[in-house]
């Protein structure tokens, strides 16, 4: 039951730090527009969110599916069933991380630009963060699926 309790408040201040964050970005934005300023500000060219960004999102989704039907198969025993799935979601997370520090070489701006590169970098580097420890955590169920570990 602790442990239950302990990953929910994890869970509860992770969801909290996204939130901070993109307040920052929201916040930064509407108080730069409110006073007659840009947003992004200048000389800083935004993401084109129709490229790198959709298709990034596209591999989130098609990995959120493949997850599911890998714990399905897991589920009911189906070690080899499982295989496909889990591979696929290793894949998928190692692509999307490609994509987006291929975003990070092209973009216009840096951290250390305005409030919008800190948000920016700071909120995409959290995400990224996170599909990496997926990325591990998935690998290292497929090597253990691969050895019959559960």
């Amino acid at each position: 039951r602790g442990l239950k309790i302990g990953f929910t408040l994890f869970l509860i201040s992770e969801a909290f730090f996204f939130v901070g964050f993109f307040w920052a970005w929201f916040s930064s934005g509407i108080g730069n527009l409110s006073s007659g300023c840009l947003w992004p500000p200048r000389p800083i060219i935004p993401v084109y969110p129709w490229g790198a960004p959709l298709f990034n999102t596209a591999i989130l989704l098609a990995s959120g599916a493949a997850v599911t039907w890998a714990h399905r198969a897991v589920a009911i025993h189906d070690r080899e069933e499982a295989m496909i799935p889990l591979g696929l979601c290793v894949l998928a997370g190692v692509v999307f991380l490609r994509f987006q520090f291929g975003e990070y070489k092209a973009a216009s701006f840096t951290i250390a630009d305005s409030a919008y590169g800190s948000c920016f970098y700071m909120l995409t580097g959290l995400h990224g963060s996170h599909v990496l420890g997926g990325t591990l955590f998935l690998a290292a169920m497929l090597v253990r699926n691969y050895f019959c570990h559960f």
